[in-house]
């Protein structure tokens, strides 16, 4: 049954939610024990956050459940975005005690929306590549042929999500950092159109062609996605 559910889609994690099959304490169980097991062969997790995703959960009232269509679900966000007193690394040493003091605008918004963050997710260093690899956190495997490349940079982002730790993750998309892995995992990566999503709060790589990007199993999830974080 645990497997089941974490592959479902967001959708379907809320219809199991608002059914009551579910709590969102057992939803973030299902998906912390599954990174606990899964993530030192994919790699796709550089900071776990579980224990404060229980406690978002467990705030969660009924109410707060029909707010939105991501409330009470797990996401996971690449480590470029600020989440308020986690690190922030880049992927890289350099970042090695870089502690946001606030949310990314994205974060932001899927907090609003009563999601819950898991943790941030693996990158090629600062972003600065398309195969994923990385020194310093690991290398991100592909969920299908564990022997070939996540795809980059948003590696981790895509790992997650195939690999059944996360149902939707965040990335961010200057040359096909989001497409490309996605791709190669068997999801759905959007790129937005620029500034759809404001890149306050995320470690830049080009100012002027960043884009935040998205992550989900199928379209009507990523679709979704977009409502909860576009700012315009």
């Amino acid at each position: 049954m645990s497997t089941e559910i974490a592959f479902d889609t967001v959708r379907g994690l809320k219809r199991r939610l608002t059914a009551g099959e579910i709590t969102p304490g057992e939803l973030v169980d299902v998906f912390a024990d599954r990174i606990a097991t899964h993530n030192e062969r994919s790699k796709a997790f550089i900071t776990v956050t579980a224990d404060q995703a229980r406690d978002e959960a467990a705030r969660l009232t009924a109410d707060d459940l029909t707010a939105s269509a991501f409330a009470g679900v797990p996401y996971a966000s690449k480590d470029l975005f600020d989440v308020a007193g986690v690190l922030t690394s880049a992927g890289s040493r350099v970042f090695h005690d870089r502690i946001a003091t606030e949310d990314a605008f994205a974060v932001a918004q899927m907090r609003q929306a009563g999601a819950v963050s898991m943790g941030k997710t693996n990158l090629h260093e600062f972003a600065y590549g398309a195969t994923g690899e990385n020194e310093v956190y690991g290398t991100c495997v592909n969920a299908y042929d564990t022997t070939r490349l996540a795809g980059g940079s948003s590696s981790g982002s895509a790992a997650a999500v195939a690999f059944g730790l996360v149902p939707a993750s965040l990335g961010t998309d200057t040359g096909g950092s989001v497409r490309a892995p996605a791709a190669l995992n068997g999801l759905v990566g959007l790129k937005p159109t620029i500034g759809r999503v404001p890149t306050t709060g995320v470690v830049p790589y080009c100012w002027t062609l960043d884009h935040v990007g998205l992550m989900t199993r199928d379209v009507a999830d990523c679709a979704d996605f977009l409502g909860h974080c576009r700012g315009l």
